[in-house]
């Protein structure tokens, strides 16, 4: 059985690539092999981890935390890694759905379609715009992604389960989080024979 996390986006986001695009845009979106928007599983785990650190800590998730799941120091580890130990679940980057990667790939043109400039500025003071601060920022369009979560040790049983109660807390992916960009919704998923 295959466990899917489903990323609603519901407003403009961008996860940043860190470079920009000379001349036209200060900032870049992160995209596939394919020119697609994607996030990065790196970014996803460092979400989940700290939203299951969070319902952990406040009873949500009494059988599973952030360590058990996703690896890190351990005072217990026994590795030689230092107090490290693994995680039991890799999360795989967040990409389009494959009915959707299938149009694309089909008709290209439609790629650009899934991309926009966003303008902003910094107010000083005074009220006014502060020199130089204008910024052109590519973002992409909501749309729904989806990432394979894999167990690559023994998990806890009821895993599932806990981990739903903590991707509630999980408000908003990419860029500019707390300034309005990639308000989600996320979800899991079981596909395949258990």
């Amino acid at each position: 059985m295959t466990v899917i996390l489903n990323l609603r986006i519901l407003s403009y986001w961008r996860a940043g690539t860190g470079r920009n695009r000379p001349g036209a845009l200060d900032a870049l979106c992160q995209r596939d092999h394919d020119g697609l928007p994607m996030i990065p599983g790196k970014h996803l785990k460092g979400l989940l981890r700290d939203a299951v650190r969070r319902a952990h800590g406040v009873g949500w998730t009494p059988s599973l935390d952030e360590t058990t799941l996703f690896g890190g120091l351990d005072a217990q580890a026994d590795d030689g890694l230092n107090g490290t130990r693994g995680g039991c679940i890799r999360v795989d980057s967040a990409l389009l759905p494959d009915a959707e990667r299938a149009v694309l790939r089909e008709n290209p043109d439609l790629i650009a379609l899934l991309f926009d400039t966003r303008r902003s500025t910094a107010i000083g003071p005074n009220g006014t715009a502060e020199p130089g601060s204008l910024r052109f920022e590519e973002v992409a369009v909501p749309m729904t992604l989806e990432a394979r979560l894999c167990a690559v040790g023994a998990v806890p049983d009821g895993w599932e389960s806990e981990l739903e109660k903590a991707l509630t807390l999980v408000r908003a992916v990419g860029a500019q989080r707390t300034r309005g960009l990639g308000r989600c919704i996320l979800t899991l998923e079981k596909r395949g024979a258990a």
